[in-house]
């Protein structure tokens, strides 16, 4: 069997500074022919793993040219390509039992460049000139359901590899890695609500507050009761928080958990 690669998530991810304003540049993405002439995959293509690499190496290419030229959520010139990017159909090969292993892990290898790519693109490395909220919260989101897809994958190799395979030190290692990222990146998605909520415009944060906590709940069966119960007093506290959606969302989301 192959190897799966590290998950390497952006280290600025994780810490959350201060309260500056994250200014959203003025939108000059264009539209989606422009896009698919200058390389990037056709929206009406599926998107398979040679179109994440298509993607990878032109997208690049943009980004150096004129970062702000990148497509932006809900844009009325790019909002489908940037929703293209970010659409959970990328993630369906993780688990689709029909496809081989060896070739679901090249395709879960490649998943992982590119979901780093996503946020590396829109995600400065000074958060004081931070000017992409609204795409870097929804690669957060991405990044979410990127995880729980590949610890599901894993969980499916252990019902169906024999013991021997699974005993074995490195497929310990990557299965704890995979339950260790989903856990990060809920704890990310919390911290934000806690520290860092503040730098973004109220109906962005608003409108990303029931998406975040659709990815925790959907992520919860993977967690162990441990783990439920240290996210549970964070979320708990956050049915104070200042900001109504945040509050309905936590709510909402202790009363299905019946806390």
């Amino acid at each position: 069997m192959k190897k799966l690669t590290t998950f390497l998530l952006l280290l600025s991810t994780f810490f959350l500074h201060g309260q500056t304003m994250v200014t959203p540049y003025p939108d000059n993405s264009w539209d989606a022919k422009t896009y698919t002439y200058l390389g990037v995959p056709s929206l009406e293509k599926k998107w398979k793993k040679s179109e994440l690499r298509q993607f990878l190496k032109y997208m690049e290419k943009i980004y150096i040219a004129d970062k702000w030229s990148l497509p932006r959520k809900n844009s009325p010139y790019s909002g489908d390509v940037f929703k293209k990017m970010t659409s959970f159909e990328l993630l369906k090969p993780i688990n689709d039992a029909t496809i081989q292993i060896d070739e679901r892990i090249d395709y879960i290898n490649t998943q992982f460049e590119y979901s780093n790519f996503l946020l590396a693109i829109y995600q400065e490395k000074d958060r004081k000139t931070e000017r992409f909220g609204r795409e870097v919260l929804a690669g957060y989101n991405f990044l979410l359901a990127s995880t729980r897809c590949v610890r599901n994958f894993m969980d499916e190799l252990t019902k169906t590899l024999p013991p021997n395979a699974t005993a074995q030190p490195e497929f310990k290692k990557m299965y704890n890695q995979s339950t260790s990222q989903v856990v990060t990146l809920i704890n990310l998605h919390i911290e934000i609500f806690q520290k860092d909520w503040g730098r973004y415009d109220s109906d962005v944060i608003s409108n990303f507050a029931p998406t975040a906590f659709e990815g925790i709940d959907k992520s919860w069966s993977l967690l162990s009761s441990t783990q439920q119960k240290t996210l549970i007093s964070k979320i708990t506290i956050l049915k104070k928080h200042e900001l109504k959606p945040i509050r309905k969302a936590a709510k909402s989301f202790l009363k299905e958990k019946e806390f």
